[in-house]
């Protein structure tokens, strides 16, 4: 309403259109006052317009929106959004199950625990940028900051279509087996606290604030931008676990400059958001995706430390770790075997 000119300054030689007379009932919605005003200017209401009595319409006028007034961008909360995701990159790295990841000296077990949980993080992921997409669909014919959401939206799905079969690829190489036997296998792995609540989270956001998920995406972003190298080198070079060097396609595609410029355009993202539901949906969300990531980490940390615990206790010198790979080892083993013999 604001951005209206002001009632004293509309000329009488205009047309006024159903929509700026339906906001003039706002502005003053005293019947009196509104008469007085209508016959002072010489205004007459007809066909749905207010047109000048004594005058053709020559010019219409167009309430302003903000989507249309082009307005410099504000990145104030994409900032808040990175700085949070870059808090919880300094917070994973005092993580003792994520300095070995850091440092290439994850076991294969532990390399293969932490793909089997993005999978359904990818997949509910997904599905919330299709929501977004579709929320602003009808916008994107005449607002531009919707068309750049939609357009930035669709990029990021297209990214990351096939990111779940790189994770069934290369757990397929870490457990030498096919890929279908893979996504068997990886359908059975039990899923983090954190994982299963993400899938609650993500159907709140698809249903009521699909903006949200702007804002978790820049988080994850940030964050992947900041490590996936790091760790994708690392594993690499002290080459700790069997064919790695074939087991990297995800973080691969999740490199720091890809990555990093997702982030770029995540940060556009954000920006083009421009009412308080929506900001604040991005804000709520980013942080839902810390608390997510986070969270998986420490429940990964507690579930191999508590194996490194019981090691001690043993009676045959053997660490549950070892113990456990075996057992997965002789389960892949027979999987290769049935596969050999189909």
């Amino acid at each position: 309403v604001q951005r209206i000119p002001p009632l004293q300054t509309m000329r009488e030689k205009l047309v006024i259109t159903p929509k700026a007379w339906k906001l003039l009932t706002l502005i003053t919605p005293d019947l009196h006052l509104r008469a007085n005003m209508i016959k002072q200017r010489g205004w007459r209401r007809g066909s749905g317009n207010l047109v000048s009595k004594d005058s053709a319409p020559t010019q219409t006028i167009q309430p302003r929106s903000s989507s249309t007034m082009n307005e410099p961008l504000s990145f104030k909360l994409a900032d808040q959004i990175q700085q949070r995701a870059l808090e919880l990159n300094g917070r994973l790295r005092e993580v003792p199950f994520y300095q070995r990841l850091l440092a290439g000296e994850s076991t294969a077990e532990e390399y293969a625990a932490i793909l089997t949980q993005l999978p359904r993080y990818v997949r509910f992921t997904e599905n919330g940028e299709y929501a977004l997409a579709r929320s602003v669909s009808d916008r994107a014919q005449t607002d531009p900051r919707a068309a750049e959401i939609r357009r930035i939206t669709l990029h990021e799905v297209e990214e990351e279509a096939d990111h779940d079969r790189l994770l069934v690829q290369d757990l397929a190489t870490i457990w030498e087996v096919s890929e279908d036997a893979a996504r068997g296998r990886l359908e059975r792995e039990p899923a983090a606290p954190a994982v299963l609540a993400w899938r609650g989270v993500v159907e709140g956001l698809m249903s009521r604030f699909p903006e949200g998920v702007a804002g978790l995406a820049l988080t994850l972003e940030t964050l992947a931008s900041k490590q996936t190298d790091e760790i994708r080198q690392a594993l690499v070079k002290k080459q700790a676990i069997r064919h790695i060097d074939q087991a990297v396609t995800f973080l691969a595609a999740h490199s720091g400059e890809t990555d990093g410029q997702h982030a770029a355009t995540g940060r556009r993202r954000v920006a083009q958001l421009t009412t308080p539901p929506a900001r604040g949906a991005a804000f709520f969300y980013a942080n839902s995706a810390i608390a997510l990531y986070e969270g998986l980490i420490h429940y990964l940390d507690e579930y191999f430390s508590e194996e490194n615990t019981s090691a001690q206790s043993d009676s045959r010198g053997h660490s549950s770790r070892q113990t456990s790979a075996r057992l997965r080892a002789q389960q892949g083993s027979e999987e290769r075997v049935a596969l050999t013999s189909a």
